[in-house]
């Protein structure tokens, strides 16, 4: 007979977009001890409208995990959430996105600035997959798809 007991269950989930999300919080609706490796490589909406003018590392994947496993509503975690309307430059962003780069442009590095967060909001274990600002290049050539994928990282301010 196979153990179905989770409650004391380590498990990790590797991914991104919104279907990890959506995975870390059914599987902490167990009680397992979650973590998500979650993908930088994000460069949509607000992400990518933040990433474009300060680059960074993409955090809208590792924003959406920390949404879906937000476990007790509070007013923190709705500023988190809160996403701007109107006409104007912020129309579209994210807060947290945007407290996410604040930090990381305060030199605060980005895992410290996940758990800053995780720990405001009370919620499990999110790790970035990479800690560099990462771009997916894809060309296509007579039919072959040939993907290019580049790292950039500061060093006494150079990038290479």
């Amino acid at each position: 007979m196979v153990n179905t007991n989770t409650s004391n269950k380590k498990i990790v989930a590797i991914g991104g977009g919104h279907g990890l999300g959506r995975i870390l919080s059914s599987l902490s609706d167990y009680g397992s001890q979650v973590t998500g490796i979650v993908a930088t490589t994000d460069n949509g909406g607000s992400t990518g409208r933040i990433r474009a003018c300060q680059g960074g590392i993409a955090w809208g994947y590792t924003r959406n995990c920390i949404n879906q496993l937000i476990t007790e509503p509070s007013v923190g975690s709705m500023i988190f959430e809160y996403r701007f309307r109107g006409n104007g430059e912020l129309n579209g962003h994210n807060l947290g996105n945007l407290m996410l780069t604040a930090l990381d442009n305060l030199s605060v590095r980005p895992l410290d600035a996940i758990n800053l967060i995780r720990d405001m909001l009370k919620v499990s274990m999110v790790t970035p997959i990479d800690l560099l600002m990462v771009k997916f290049t894809f060309y296509k050539r007579s039919n072959n798809l040939i993907v290019h994928l580049f790292a950039f990282r500061k060093t006494n301010g150079f990038s290479y």
